[in-house]
């Protein structure tokens, strides 16, 4: 099952950088001056197979899950308890991108 993690945490989650994409980085690479040498985005399929992983993983990430602590989101997390135990493991979607660039 794939789910937005910080959507299903914060249900008024709003990105944090909205404009750190791959398209706006190179633009500005490029408007500096700079030789784009390579770039790729990926969309990666993050899985948890333990609520405790999903405490762990929200709780170093502050500028993803801002508000988060067990306390707050203790229905939040059991019910992915509920879904890790039914379905074995839940999923999350990621975006990152890479760009390799030299200045001219």
């Amino acid at each position: 099952m794939g789910y937005s993690l910080s959507r299903y945490l914060d249900h008024n989650h709003q990105i944090a950088y909205p404009d750190n994409t791959l398209f706006n980085t190179v633009m500005t690479f490029e408007k500096l001056g700079f030789e784009i040498i390579y770039f790729a985005e990926y969309r990666p399929v993050m899985k948890f197979f333990d609520v405790r992983a999903i405490v762990y993983y929200a709780s170093v990430i502050p500028w993803e899950f801002p508000d988060f602590s067990v306390e707050n989101n203790l229905c939040e997390l059991q019910n992915l308890a509920k879904i890790i135990h039914q379905f074995g493991s839940i999923s999350t979607n990621e975006d990152r991108f890479i760009m390799i660039a030299r200045k001219k």
